[in-house]
């Protein structure tokens, strides 16, 4: 079951009315952080941010969600498939940083750039979903708690961004499958053991009731091993993570951000809200 190891799923429980993707920009390591500011050196600041976002959508909406990434990729590759440079063929994944670099099947010799961009743009502007996300300051969490961090950077955002989907994004009626982007066996068993404690205990702010809307939470690749096959829901939150963490990071809202603004719970409010940054 589930519950008992990290868990892949091709089709989630029909019972459920919601799905939430999650994935992640930056990485989660406070030792480098620590090892830095001990040293009075600067950070880098590619190793100084983490963000989690999650994209929530009514089950009803998903085989449309499939339909819509599904067509995308038949326009513009053969079958929806791409021969890498090693020679293997494997279905094309909507990849933020591969798209961003203009890399395989996204290189100028693969598609036409200005009518792939546009048709993507449409498509995201158009997608039936919600979002949340949040942005955690390493050095900051560092600054303002010191030795008092008890959690990883990983713990802290799930907690929030799960806070926020059982409390306000779905009704007390609501039951919800969660998808995350797997990270390897140890880390997996590590949220997974973080997303049940929540749902047994509860947090500091949400009562273990709320969290029992959970009735599933799955750790999925973004392609399968085969590279038949890739997980619409997990190239959705891709697509939509990297400009939100572009724009906490940077505070300039870029064409990507605006498309998927509308989007964050709680907008045009979402601060606080949708859209939570650690520390303040």
């Amino acid at each position: 079951m589930w519950y008992d190891r990290p868990t892949l799923i091709d089709n989630w429980d029909q019972k459920t009315n919601y799905v939430a993707f999650l994935d992640e920009n930056g990485d989660t390591d406070l030792k480098y952080i620590m090892k830095m500011i001990k040293m009075g050196k600067e950070i880098d600041d590619n190793s100084r941010y983490f963000n989690l976002t999650s994209v929530l959508a009514d089950i009803r909406v998903v085989p449309s969600l499939e339909e819509a990434f599904t067509e995308l990729k038949l326009k513009y590759w053969h079958n929806g498939y791409y021969t890498y440079s090693d020679n293997i063929t494997r279905r094309v994944c909507l990849h933020s940083n591969e798209i961003r670099k203009q890399k395989g099947p996204f290189s100028k010799n693969a598609i036409n750039q200005n009518d792939f961009f546009a048709d993507l743009n449409e498509m995201m502007l158009k997608l039936p979903i919600s979002l949340s996300s949040c942005f955690i300051d390493k050095k900051r969490l560092y600054d303002v708690y010191c030795s008092k961090i008890l959690q990883s950077p990983y713990d802290i955002a799930i907690t929030f961004i799960l806070e926020r989907l059982v409390c306000y994004q779905l009704s007390e009626q609501d039951r919800i499958c969660i998808i995350l982007e797997s990270r390897g066996k140890d880390e997996d068993r590590a949220v997974l053991s973080r997303i049940l404690s929540m749902m047994q205990l509860g947090t500091y702010y949400v009562s273990s009731k709320q969290f029992r809307k959970i009735e599933g939470v799955y750790f999925n690749p973004k392609r399968t091993p085969d590279n038949k096959k890739s997980y619409f829901g997990l190239e959705i939150a891709d697509l939509c993570a990297y400009p939100i963490f572009k724009y906490c990071k940077y505070g300039v809202k870029d064409p990507a951000f605006e498309l998927i603004e509308s989007k964050i719970y709680g907008y045009p409010n979402y601060s606080g809200y949708g859209l939570k940054k650690f520390p303040k």
